[in-house]
C-alpha cells in the first residue's frame, strides 16, 4: 500500500513538470508574437505619420498593408479606415489645387466641396472667390456683362457670404444689362422713325413701352398708320391699306385700335366687292375666266378664305372647262383609226414644265364646235407637246389645222408647224367671227401606220372669246 502511494506521488510529480515546461513555453512565444505586434504596429504607425504629412498616397497604401497584417491589434481597424479617407482626401486636394492653377474655377469648387477646414483648402476657396468677383468687377466696367455673369455662376453656394455677394452682383448686372438693352431697342426704333419706316419703327416702341416716350411714339405713329390706311382705301389700294391697319394690333397700345378693326373690315368688303366686279367684268367683255379667277384668287391670298370668292372661283373655273372642252361637240370623225380619241383635259403640263388648267387635243381626226349665235370673234390658245411624250421616227410629232364653215363651206383658218417633244409652247390668236362651226383637225407625223398621237401638238388653255 505504501509503494503505490509513492508512485502515485512520482507520477503527480512528473506531470506537474511537463506541465510546468509547456505552460512556460506558451508563455515565452505568446510574449514574443507581442512583442512583434509591437513593433510592426509602431512600424505602420510611423510610416502612416510620414506619408500623410507629405500627401503620399503610395506611402499611405504601404501603411494600411502593414495595419491589415496586424487587424485587430489595438487601433489598427480605425486606422485603415483613416487611411483610406485621407486617400481620397488627398485626391481630390491635389485635383483642386491643380484645377485652380490651371483657372479651371467650377472644376476646383467641385474638388475642393467636401474638404473645407482640410488643411490649406479654405484659403483657395478664399482666394478663388475673391479673384472670381474682382474679374466680374472688372468685366462689368468694360461692359462685358455676358462675360461678368457667366464667371459670378461658378461660385458655389456653399461658399455663403461669397455666394451672396455673387448673387448680388449678378443681379445688379442684370438690371444694367437690360436697361441697355432697352435704351439700344429704344435708339434703333427712333432711327427708324427719324427714315419713315413708321412700321418697324412702332414695333420697335412697342417692346419697350416703359422706356423714355416710347408710348407716346406708339400712338403718334398708330395715328398716322391709320390716316395712311384710309388715304390708301381711297385710292383702292386695298392690300396696302390692310396691311398698314394689320400693324396695328392691340387696343392696349393704341386707343384708336377699335376704330382701326372697324376700318379694316370695311375696308376687306370693299376689296371683296371690287375683285368681284372686275372678274364679273373680265368675263363679260372676253370671256376671259383665266383672268377673272385670277383675280379673285389674289384676293383671296391678301384677305383669306370668304365664301363669295371661293364660290365664284368654283363657278369661273367650271364655265372655263365648259367652253373650251364641251360646247357642243357636234361630231367625231377619225381620217385613219377608231383607235385615237379625245384628250380632255388629261395633259396638263408642257415638256417644259408650264402648267395649265385645261387641254383638248385628239389622237387623229377632228372635233367640231357649234359658235353660231355666240358672237364669237376670235380663239385663243397655247400650242405644245404635253409632259411625258417623246419624238421618236415612229411617233414624231403633229400639227394642227383650224377651219371655218359657214353654209357648209370650209374655210382654212389656221395649219401650225410640226409639234414635237422638243417645240417650245407658243400662243395662237385665230379670227373665228362670223363661221357656225369651227374644226379643229390633228395630223400626225411619224412612220406608225395608225396615226394616233395628235396629243404631240395638244392645245392648252384654249377659249373662245367675244
Amino acid at each position: 500500500m505504501l509503494n503505490k502511494s509513492k508512485l502515485l506521488i512520482t507520477i503527480l510529480c512528473i506531470v506537474f513538470v511537463i506541465s510546468d515546461v509547456f505552460l512556460f513555453r506558451l508563455f515565452f512565444k505568446s510574449e514574443k508574437k507581442r512583442e512583434s505586434l509591437k513593433k510592426d504596429y509602431k512600424s505602420a504607425v510611423s510610416m502612416y505619420k510620414d506619408a500623410s504629412e507629405k500627401y503620399q498616397i503610395d506611402g499611405l497604401q504601404a501603411s494600411k498593408e502593414l495595419f491589415s497584417e496586424i487587424s485587430g491589434y489595438k487601433d489598427s481597424n480605425e486606422y485603415m479606415e483613416k487611411i483610406d479617407e485621407e486617400v481620397n482626401n488627398i485626391g481630390l486636394y491635389k485635383a483642386g489645387v491643380e484645377a485652380y492653377n490651371n483657372n479651371s474655377y467650377a472644376a476646383a469648387y467641385s474638388a475642393f466641396e467636401s474638404l473645407t477646414g482640410y488643411r490649406d483648402v479654405d484659403t483657395y476657396l478664399d482666394k478663388m472667390s475673391r479673384d472670381i468677383l474682382e474679374q466680374a468687377s472688372a468685366y462689368v466696367e468694360s461692359e462685358q456683362y455676358g462675360e461678368a455673369m457667366n464667371l459670378l455662376l461658378i461660385i458655389p453656394g456653399y461658399m455663403e457670404g461669397y455666394y451672396a455677394d455673387s448673387t448680388r452682383l449678378y443681379a445688379s448686372i442684370e438690371e444694367i444689362k437690360a436697361e441697355k438693352e432697352k435704351k439700344q431697342k429704344y435708339d434703333r426704333a427712333l432711327a427708324s422713325f427719324q427714315n419713315g419706316d413708321y412700321i418697324t419703327a412702332r414695333a420697335g416702341f412697342n417692346e419697350v413701352l416703359d422706356y423714355k416716350d416710347s408710348s407716346d411714339y406708339v400712338y403718334k405713329i398708330g395715328t398716322m398708320l391709320y390716316d395712311s390706311a384710309v388715304e390708301l382705301y381711297n385710292q383702292k389700294a386695298y392690300k396696302s391699306a390692310l396691311d398698314l391697319l394689320e400693324s396695328i394690333d392691340s387696343d392696349e397700345e393704341w386707343s384708336g385700335f377699335q376704330e382701326a378693326v372697324s376700318l379694316q373690315t370695311e375696308i376687306r368688303e370693299a376689296y371683296i366687292n371690287y375683285a368681284l366686279s372686275e372678274a364679273e367684268e373680265a368675263y363679260n367683255n372676253s370671256y376671259d375666266t383665266k383672268k377673272a379667277v385670277e383675280i379673285l384668287e389674289n384676293c383671296t391670298s391678301d384677305i383669306g378664305n370668304d365664301s363669295r370668292l371661293a364660290d365664284a372661283i368654283y363657278a369661273y373655273r367650271n364655265n372655263y372647262t365648259e367652253v373650251l372642252a364641251n360646247m357642243d361637240i357636234l361630231s367625231k370623225t377619225f381620217d385613219v383609226t377608231l383607235e385615237g380619241g379625245s384628250r380632255i383635259n388629261e395633259y396638263l403640263t408642257d415638256t417644259y414644265g408650264n402648267t395649265y388648267t385645261t387641254s383638248v387635243s385628239y389622237g387623229g381626226g377632228y372635233i367640231s364646235y357649234a359658235i353660231g349665235g355666240k358672237e364669237f370673234s376670235c380663239f385663243k390658245a397655247v400650242v405644245g407637246c404635253p409632259k411625258g411624250l417623246v419624238s421618236d421616227s415612229v411617233c414624231h410629232g403633229a400639227y394642227i389645222k383650224i377651219y371655218g364653215s359657214l353654209n357648209g363651206e370650209n374655210t382654212l383658218l389656221y395649219e401650225s408647224e410640226e409639234v414635237t417633244a422638243e417645240t417650245r409652247p407658243f400662243e395662237i390668236s385665230v379670227d373665228v367671227a362670223g363661221y357656225d362651226i369651227i374644226y379643229f383637225q390633228w395630223n400626225c407625223v411619224g412612220t406608225n401606220i395608225w396615226g394616233n398621237w395628235g396629243e404631240y401638238a395638244t392645245l392648252f388653255d384654249g377659249c373662245f372669246y367675244k
